[in-house]
């Protein structure tokens, strides 16, 4: 039986068309499938991650410049600035899932304020950054 697919990588087969699922989509290909397996497509993109940035950071470099208007580098040099920890509380934990610390932002001018925790961002967002609601919180737990 001749197979529909090989990956041009490891050489994988694909036989049967749920074989193909194995597969990476691709409209352009025939089976609507390309000629490499999902794993290897996998293994690729961490290569060339790596080669892009050296601490395989390209895709979250790209983020941090379009979101926050900030380079990897800069976010290295708060991070070291603030000797790993939240700006408000000095956790060294970033909570949370992420392994990244929030990067906190005035949201009218984008300007980036610090590196916070996830419990400390959340609370900034909670009070809608609003220093008068803080103000009137802290008088509250007085």
């Amino acid at each position: 039986m001749e197979a529909l697919r090989q990956c041009k990588d490891c050489n994988k087969k694909a036989y049967t068309r749920d074989d193909l699922d194995t597969f990476c989509k691709d409209k352009e290909y025939l089976y609507g499938r390309k000629n490499l397996c999902i794993s290897c497509q996998s293994k690729r993109a961490r290569k060339s991650e790596k080669k892009k940035c050296p601490n395989g950071g390209y895709h979250r470099n790209k983020h941090l410049v379009r979101k926050y208007g900030i380079t990897l580098e800069q976010y290295d040099k708060m991070y070291k600035e603030q000797n790993g920890k939240c700006k408000i509380c000095n956790t060294k934990d970033t909570g949370g899932s992420g392994t990244h610390f929030a990067i906190d932002h005035n949201h009218k001018t984008g300007e980036v304020r610090g590196l916070l925790c996830q419990l400390c961002n959340t609370g900034l967002g909670m009070f809608r950054d609003s220093e008068d609601l803080l103000i009137s919180a802290i008088k509250y737990l007085k």
